[in-house]
């Protein structure tokens, strides 16, 4: 997610010779392959379905939430807010490209850096299609983990042995 959308910035920052909103001004008529991947890549930092960051997002709310005490729904309120105050900012700058326009010429960028950003978009989308298969490969990952861990404290000479199989 950052990835694809401090380099949409990047790129239209080497062109424009800015960084600044303006910069972004029309950016769906003067560069779709730039605004569109740069869409994806702020929806999904704000955390909204179909992307990538959505399921990272709602994982830690459902695990907050599972905590059954005030400091886990104090932070799922939290997360909630600063997803609200996230989508504000996020959305002026899709303002900006998509409704503003001051007739700016057509951005002119490496076809390796329009490659990457776009790359990152699909794989915010792919990443929302194959959540569960990764979360499964996730969970066996982090038990083996842990079982290392709580064999390490009980027993120092089995860590060797636990670790050697979590990789595994």
């Amino acid at each position: 997610m950052n990835l694809g959308a401090f380099g949409v910035t990047a790129l239209v920052a080497w062109d424009t010779g800015t960084d600044r909103i303006e910069a972004f001004n029309g950016l769906i008529r003067r560069a779709p392959w730039l605004a569109v991947p740069m869409v994806i890549c702020l929806m999904s930092l704000v955390g909204l379905p179909p992307f990538a960051g959505f399921i990272g997002k709602w994982w830690v709310l459902v695990a907050l939430g599972n905590l059954n005490d005030a400091l886990g729904w104090f932070l799922v309120i939290a997360a909630v807010l600063n997803t609200l105050i996230s989508l504000y900012y996020y959305l002026r700058i899709v303002v900006q490209m998509t409704l503003r326009d001051d007739g700016r010429a057509v951005v002119h960028s490496p076809m390796g850096g329009i490659a990457l950003v776009n790359l990152c978009a699909v794989a915010l989308l792919a990443l929302f299609v194959w959540a569960q298969p990764l979360q499964s490969v996730a969970d066996r990952f982090s038990r083996r983990l842990f079982e290392a861990t709580a064999t390490a404290t009980a027993d120092p000479d089995a860590v060797t042995a636990a670790a050697d199989e979590a990789v595994r």
